[in-house]
């Protein structure tokens, strides 16, 4: 990143949104689509962020209005994914997908207890909704965790040698990241977990106290659990 910003200061949050979002549209919907479809999507999904916080104004001019523009957008291709993914498994099988498995294929193979299959509509619906749960909160818990791991030398030398142990006994064929892999991640998975502890960026969160606590006057019980707007 650095190498390519030519000198300049790179806004962090901006990076890391960009990564989170192209790696949960490929999980979402990325295992057989054409690039310029991946890269539609993340545009339109990036220009939903905009109004997640701006007033309801349903007005041009205004990112509200552009918001529902672009979501019926999204809409359409998303629509036309799955209803593609559907026709697929209808001529194939389930033999197509079991070599590559997006979130669209789980959702569509999935039933309840009564044997009833989700509907097109709601797949479209969910994905978007899941999209704007983990796109923003994702990106922040990457760049607070570039900020920690860089501020702390010894932790972010515990970390890296964590990885490059895990990529020495990778196989040569293997090419991306396994689940086993991840679970050999033991001390990063500790550093995600204190950055997690010590940062939250939602609108609304709890903490429980662990202890007596006094702010402005008023005293906090231990055990009690603190709405925090």
């Amino acid at each position: 990143m650095a190498s390519r910003s030519t000198k300049q200061p790179i806004m962090l949050i901006k990076e890391t949104m960009a990564l989170s979002l192209r790696v949960i549209v490929h999980i979402f919907i990325g295992s057989y689509h054409h690039h310029n479809t991946i890269k539609e999507a993340e545009r339109l999904f990036g220009a939903l962020d905009d109004a997640l916080f701006s007033w309801p104004i349903n007005f041009p001019g205004f990112p509200y209005y552009k918001a529902f523009k672009n979501r019926k957008k999204l809409e359409e291709i998303v629509k036309s994914i799955v209803e593609e993914r559907k026709l697929m498994m209808i001529k194939n099988g389930s033999d197509e997908v079991t070599e590559k498995k997006d979130l669209v294929d789980i959702l569509l193979e999935v039933e309840d207890v009564d044997g009833r299959k989700l509907k097109g509509e709601d797949i479209v619906s969910m994905l978007i909704v899941l999209f704007l749960a983990g796109h923003v909160t994702t990106a922040a818990a990457l760049m607070w965790s570039v900020v920690y791991v860089t501020k702390n030398t010894l932790l972010f030398k515990k970390a890296k040698e964590e990885q490059e142990e895990i990529l020495k006994s990778r196989p040569s064929s293997q090419k991306h990241l396994s689940v086993e892999e991840i679970k050999k991640m033991v001390y990063l998975t500790k550093v995600i977990n204190e950055v997690l502890r010590i940062i939250h960026w939602a609108v609304p969160f709890f903490r429980k106290a662990t202890t007596d606590v006094e702010i402005n006057g008023y005293i906090i019980p231990k055990g009690w659990s603190v709405f925090i707007w």
